[in-house]
């Protein structure tokens, strides 16, 4: 792909994209008052707490998904389909081993473990928690292997997929919710069962579509190669080692605070955190297919384009600064109409969650351009450094400080400063070494 239709592709992709992103915002955003109605607040709590460690178990493909995706988006810049075909179908084996050893694993351990008192839960008994956590951990291990189509429509550059599929997701949650809503009552367990159910359903659709519009790279136990294993391996491991660095800054903060204050407490966090999250999701869906593109425009040395998109992607971010300022300021009015109750939220804990925000998001431009780039090694040990003084940080402010949930986010963003300082000066680095022909 030249830098013309690259351009292309990438404009159309963040344009589907935002339709689709859009349409499950609003969905997710609505989902929040419906489910909130059905379990009252310290349920909604708990069940806010669980997603988070559903977020932990999708991040457990051991990278595999990631390694993939460059794989594939590599073999097919050089119109290699057998080789990306031998990847695609190595990893789907290795993946779906994978899951069926995890859930063996969580299942013959999950009785020792006393859920209830793990969620600090005291509205939801030790029996309904042991087969919450099983729908919810089983459920997110099933759909992490299904989800690799996401990673397999990365890689031929169409990343709306992603967007779409979340939007079916949320909508069909939506939808399934709100009858009951309506219509009857519904247990945790219930609500645990429509949003797993329609996560995986949604990912076995984006499978078939793909598969029926890329059938070159469809598996098949006969392009299973022993050997791919390890490069997959090996490659994904680096993304792993990253992502469970990241598991840890970006999603422990609900557990911190349940463990520590109390579920009644996540609830609020949690407003703010999906208020702002309509930046980072915003910022998210441009992106998404870059780290494709990077990875294709570096494959064929294309400095030119890479020097020319990292200027618009670092004007992009005054926007962003924009964006979180006027929430900051307009947050009130958003929440009253949104959840139509006062949750006691902080105007200091807004304030700390827009400049998190800012911060995130230079980060995580950083971190899928390095990632298109092939520079992964780099930022190991930034990441791993981050991840193990987060949660003490979180801890010191909350125990040591009495600051409350402004502590945890005060820990969460203070995490991200290093590599947020760090990463432009390898990205510059690694960009003019391509454009001047040494890479």
């Amino acid at each position: 792909m030249d830098a013309a239709r690259r351009n292309k592709s990438i404009k159309k992709h963040i344009g589907l994209g935002l339709i689709f992103r859009i349409g499950g915002i609003v969905a997710n955003l609505m989902v929040i008052p419906v489910t909130l109605k059905l379990l009252g607040q310290e349920k909604f709590g708990i069940w806010v707490t669980l997603l988070t460690v559903i977020n932990w178990v999708s991040f457990f493909d051991m990278g595999i998904g990631n390694g993939l995706r460059n794989k594939v988006t590599e073999c097919l810049s050089h119109d290699d389909r057998e080789k990306a075909r031998e990847y695609v179908t190595t990893a789907y084996i290795v993946m779906g081993g994978a899951v069926v050893a995890a859930a063996l694993v969580y299942l013959a351990i999950s009785r020792a473990v006393s859920w209830d008192r793990v969620f600090n839960s005291k509205s939801v008994g030790g029996g309904d928690m042991y087969l919450l956590m099983g729908i919810v951990v089983v459920g997110a291990l099933i759909n992490f292997a299904v989800s690799l189509a996401i990673q397999l429509y990365y890689s031929v550059q169409k990343a709306s997929a992603g967007s779409l599929g979340n939007f079916l997701s949320q909508a069909g949650t939506l939808l399934l919710l709100g009858y009951f809503l309506k219509f009857g009552s519904l247990s945790i367990k219930g609500v645990a069962l429509i949003n797993m159910g329609a996560l995986v359903a949604t990912n076995l659709i984006l499978n078939w579509t793909f598969f029926k519009g890329h059938t070159f790279l469809l598996p098949s136990l006969r392009y299973f190669r022993r050997e791919k294993v390890g490069s997959l391996v090996m490659l994904g491991g680096k993304f792993f080692v990253i992502q469970m660095a990241t598991v840890v800054i970006l999603t422990t903060d609900n557990m911190i605070i349940t463990r520590l204050l109390g579920p009644e407490y996540v609830s609020g966090y949690n407003i703010v955190s999906k208020l702002f999250s309509l930046i980072i999701i915003g910022h998210g869906i441009i992106l998404a297919p870059l780290w494709s593109a990077y990875t294709e425009a570096y494959s064929r040395k294309d400095g030119e384009w890479l020097m020319r998109n990292r200027r618009i992607m670092y004007l992009l971010m005054l926007p962003i600064v924009a964006g979180a300022a006027l929430l900051f300021a307009i947050y009130p009015y958003i929440i009253k109409i949104w959840i139509g109750e006062d949750l006691g939220i902080s105007r200091s804990l807004v304030a700390l969650f827009a400049i998190y925000t800012v911060i995130y998001t230079w980060s995580n431009l950083h971190m899928h351009l390095l990632n298109g780039l092939g520079r992964v090694r780099y930022q190991l040990p930034v990441w791993v450094f981050q991840g193990a003084i987060n949660i003490p940080l979180s801890i010191y402010f909350v125990r040591v400080h009495n600051m409350g949930v402004n502590g945890v986010m005060l820990g969460t963003t203070l995490s991200l400063v290093i590599f947020a300082i760090m990463a432009p000066v390898e990205l510059n680095y690694t960009i003019g070494r391509v454009g001047a022909g040494k890479e």
